[in-house]
């Protein structure tokens, strides 16, 4: 399971990374991740939105987003988050993946 500096590493990284960009598409590949919505909605909810800041609360990652909305995200016992560039292969076990309008996912 990913410990809290793992989570405080990946805030740390998305921070100067991805603050700035907007997610401009959104795949929900196992949707049984997601809490609360259709795999449909929280696309929706996502697309055209810009991400201003990344925070942590014990181990939950929070992506701040335009419009005070926020991302929620726990890595349970082996979840990761990164960005990689559009044509980089992704590896089997992505769950969701959201298109940047800096030209990554």
């Amino acid at each position: 399971m990913p410990e809290l500096p793992e989570v405080e590493t990946v805030r740390r990284d998305l921070q100067e990374l991805v603050v700035g960009n907007r997610v401009i598409a959104v795949t929900v590949s196992d949707k049984t991740v997601l809490v609360g919505d259709t795999a449909a909605t929280f696309a929706e909810k996502l697309q055209g939105r810009r991400i201003t800041g990344c925070d942590r609360h014990g181990k939950v990652l929070i992506v701040r987003l335009d419009d005070e909305l926020a991302l929620l995200a726990h890595f349970r016992m082996t979840g990761r988050m990164y960005p990689v560039a559009t044509g980089d292969e992704l590896s089997r076990h992505v769950r969701v993946v959201m298109e940047l309008d800096d030209k990554r996912r």
